[in-house]
């Protein structure tokens, strides 16, 4: 007698992107959905074998070939029973060859898209050649049985852009590890490492990529620093793009910053942890995010929220945070010294930040998207 076996979870990520969200997202779900014995395996695209004896022939062009298909492959692999979870939204490419069913796909945020034709761009290597994909891409994320969003903005975009209907759509927020992002002391040791001054620290997280809006943030600074004097502003996070690095450093000397302004770039998650700890007030004034991680990672370590009203940020932060316009440098300044200058906000907004972090876990990220399987399914794997 032939027994029936239980429907798998094939997640599908790409390796280009690193520590970056994309990774962090498809990790984190991976081995939240493990803890709680779901019966999922997590394939990370690559070329296919043939096709990297020929990337190795072709040396730097060769690479390009690898890190194009590792976003954008044309074949997927699967079981014939199971669930196919493309976690980013790129990957959907490969649903205009065929389509697995049930497919899902998380979309994490649609920036690039929204934006293909700005001039910018181009100068970031973004061609003729990924416009095209993107849109195919988007084009094979419509024909997936369910999508992923990671946030209420993401949704939104996704109806209001594509047209994809609402009923489609699950908004599943991504979490924070709260064993690694809480509240803890940051050890002298800590500030010889990184020689880092005792003093009160500015934070902002992220890559330099504009949509960030670091220019904005470094203008409101120097009217900080006239307002409540000695402060440093601290950045972590590796360069993306190295011309983008070179115009930060730039400002920085135009607007007399070289002695305040300290840059780190990439550094463990423990290491990371200690510098929300380390700040005295957490800024993020992106114009755009589909979700924001460092943000709350940020509450959850109690650090007090300065961010955008814009995007999926207020989401996020809720009541517990500052947000303002992300194209005011003054009011951003304003925000600022509220938080250096008053004790009181400043801890009411900790405990405010850490309570609301509680909020977004890993462990209901897999929930959450184990009962859309289970929907796909007409049939609960747990």
């Amino acid at each position: 007698m032939k027994t029936c076996r239980q429907p798998s979870i094939n997640l599908v990520s790409t390796d280009f992107g690193g520590s970056g969200g994309i990774h962090r997202y498809a990790s984190s779900l991976y081995e939240s959905l493990r803890a709680i014995d779901a019966p999922v395996r997590l394939t990370y695209m690559d070329l296919p074998s043939p096709l990297r004896k020929c990337a190795r022939l072709l040396g730097r062009y060769g690479e390009t070939l690898r890190r194009l298909y590792s976003v954008y492959p044309l074949w997927i692999p699967r079981d014939r029973r199971g669930i196919t979870h493309l976690t980013y939204h790129y990957l959907a490419v490969s649903l205009l060859c065929h389509v697995w069913r049930p497919t899902l796909v998380t979309v994490l945020d649609l920036f690039h898209y929204l934006n293909r034709h700005d001039p910018w761009l181009k100068s970031f290597g973004y061609t003729a050649l990924h416009r095209a994909l993107e849109v195919a891409s988007l084009r094979g994320l419509c024909r997936a049985d369910a999508i992923i969003a990671i946030s209420m903005d993401t949704k939104r975009s996704l109806v209001r852009h594509l047209g994809i209907s609402q009923s489609k759509i699950h908004v599943v927020y991504c979490g924070v590890d709260h064993h690694v992002f809480h509240p803890q002391t940051v050890d002298p040791d800590f500030l010889q490492r990184y020689d880092l001054p005792e003093c009160r620290y500015i934070l902002h997280v992220g890559s330099e990529e504009p949509r960030k809006n670091i220019h904005t943030l470094l203008q409101a600074f120097v009217h900080l620093k006239d307002m409540v004097g000695k402060v440093k502003f601290l950045k972590v996070g590796k360069p993306i793009y190295m011309s983008e690095r070179e115009r930060l450093l730039q400002a920085i000397k135009d607007l007399d910053l070289s002695d305040d302004v300290i840059l780190v770039n990439r550094v463990s998650d423990g290491d990371l942890a200690l510098f929300y700890n380390l700040a005295d007030v957490f800024v993020f004034p992106s114009f755009h995010e589909g979700f924001g991680l460092p943000v709350l990672e940020a509450m959850a370590c109690g650090t007090p929220v300065v961010c955008s009203n814009t995007a999926a940020l207020p989401e996020i932060v809720g009541d517990t945070g500052i947000q303002v316009d992300p194209d005011n440098h003054e009011a951003l300044a304003i925000a600022m010294k509220k938080v250096l200058t008053d004790s009181s906000l400043a801890d009411e907004m900790s405990h405010q930040g850490k309570e609301r972090s509680h909020q977004f876990t890993w462990q209901r990220t897999a929930r959450e998207t184990l009962e859309v399987y289970n929907t796909l399914l007409k049939e609960e794997i747990l």
